[in-house]
């Protein structure tokens, strides 16, 4: 199973919803899963926080975030979510952060028949990796800091509304009230545009073939060996490259990413632990356990009663 589907299963029949691929959701960190490991995808993803506060990851940039605040992901931006403590979900989930969670497909604002007009102002938003697009002019992080952030957040809320009543056309109002988001987004950018790019492109792309490929092969052995050889890098090099970036070895990147996969199946399924272990690469129970319990602070079926 693909690991996105672990944190997204609760959503998949919505996620992949081809009617009117637009999906809205809550989350809830570390309640709902004790946080999001680096991966990306293809769709645009607007994260509103609610409440609380955490801190959210857009290709390795990395801020802080609280209620009021807006992240925006553009197709194929690596990214990742925590509650801003290490072992947040031990912590006695007294810090959490509230968010919503809207994710749609490209097309449900632009496709073959779309004027080149607005296809070219939609560009930096959902064609960021094409030539000339600009999508590293468009922030990532919407704060205080930025006067839209209030009219940008009323607009979600106002859209959250319509699709709660789901009156007649009520899909008009949710891609009007997109094109009204992008548009006074990219009338107020800041006058220093944020770095949303921290490192070469070819260097992301590479990242992203690594978290790809971590998520497809989740219950299998994965080696540093496989992954020099999916990035083009000697094995030494590989490893240095993987640190520079995420400031971690490979292997601990991984263990800690089965893990997060492993936390939010444990509370979202009845399935054994021995079973959870196994469908997240885990093949030591024994091992299993013990690096779930250094990580989260309890033992997995600990965490699954604690969860309760």
């Amino acid at each position: 199973m693909d690991g996105l589907q672990y944190y997204g299963y609760r959503e998949e029949k919505e996620h992949t919803r081809e009617a009117f691929p637009y999906n809205v959701y809550p989350c809830t960190i570390p309640l709902d899963f004790p946080d999001v490991p680096l991966h990306w995808h293809d769709e645009l993803e607007i994260i509103a926080v609610k409440k609380g506060s955490g801190m959210i990851s857009v290709n390795l940039v990395t801020r802080p975030v609280k209620a009021g605040d807006i992240v925006l992901i553009l197709p194929g931006q690596l990214h990742a979510i925590t509650c801003g403590e290490e072992n947040g979900a031990a912590a006695g989930r007294t810090h959490r952060m509230e968010y919503e969670n809207i994710i749609f497909k490209r097309r449900l604002l632009t496709g073959p028949g779309t004027p080149e007009e607005i296809r070219r102002a939609l560009a930096p938003f959902l064609f960021p990796d094409e030539a000339g697009a600009g999508g590293q002019r468009i922030p990532a992080f919407v704060t205080g800091q930025m006067p839209v952030r209030q009219k940008l957040f009323s607009l979600i809320e106002e859209t959250d509304e319509v699709c709660d009543r789901r009156p007649g056309g009520w899909q008009l109002m949710v891609q009007a009230n997109l094109l009204r988001f992008f548009y006074l987004l990219q009338q107020n950018l800041p006058d220093e545009a944020q770095e949303r790019v921290t490192l070469p492109p070819e260097s992301l792309m590479r990242l992203r073939k690594v978290t790809e490929y971590a998520g497809s092969h989740l219950t299998e052995k994965i080696t540093i060996a496989q992954m020099a050889d999916l990035t083009g890098f000697s094995q030494t090099h590989f490893i240095r490259f993987f640190r520079r970036c995420t400031g971690l070895h490979f292997t601990e990147w991984l263990n800690r990413y089965r893990l997060s996969m492993a936390a939010r199946l444990l509370l979202i399924s009845d399935a054994p632990v021995t079973e959870v272990a196994g469908e997240t690469g885990f093949g030591n129970l024994s091992y299993f356990n013990r690096t779930f319990r250094a990580r989260y602070g309890m033992t997995p079926r600990e965490y699954r009663r604690s969860s309760g």
